[in-house]
């Protein structure tokens, strides 16, 4: 979403590994609001417009479905792009893999992060000590590991990364 903090962090930080490879051009951007929808409008005009894409970086994995069915649609190769932990994002790469020589990667922003930040607030609140600058730490997906998390019982919308029991999401997921 253009304008929002952790939007305008990832792109920093991705912008700094780009530009230690000089081979890297940026041939344009794009906000897509975390979007299938917009993802996939984004990636057909971005296609319209350049005639040869050889990566797709992307900070969401529902943008990242979208990018891959406008690839199709448009009949051209799949190249790598990265995602993000969402079910949905998971669910298209495995279905890749079986037809194409597709590949990713995720940084799994971790859902737990909220609950962190709750958690340590309950604690502040209750007059225990807190650390000011807490690091959580952030997993990779990659092939590798990706059928470990994929959950073919839960819908696209489930994030990979939870501290729910299983019984909550079934709960959750079955309303």
């Amino acid at each position: 979403i253009a304008g929002s903090e952790i939007s305008n962090e990832r792109w920093i930080g991705a912008e700094n590994v780009f530009k230690e490879y000089p081979d890297i051009h940026i041939l344009s951007t794009a906000y897509a609001d975390w979007s299938y929808d917009k993802g996939y409008q984004a990636t057909l005009d971005l296609l319209n417009e350049n005639a040869e894409i050889d990566g797709v970086w992307s900070q969401g994995g529902a943008m990242t479905q979208g990018a891959i069915d406008a690839f199709q649609e448009k009949e051209l190769p799949l190249v790598p792009m990265s995602g993000e932990a969402s079910n949905g994002f998971l669910r298209t790469w495995i279905e890749c893999q079986k037809s194409t020589s597709f590949d990713s990667i995720c940084p799994n922003y971790t859902a737990t992060i909220s609950v962190t930040a709750l958690n340590t607030l309950i604690d502040a609140l209750d007059g225990k000590d807190v650390e000011f600058d807490q690091c959580l730490e952030m997993s990779t997906i990659t092939s590798d590991d990706i059928n470990d998390l994929y959950r073919d019982d839960l819908p696209d919308s489930f994030w990979c990364d939870t501290q729910l029991t299983e019984e909550n999401l079934q709960k959750l997921f079955s309303e």
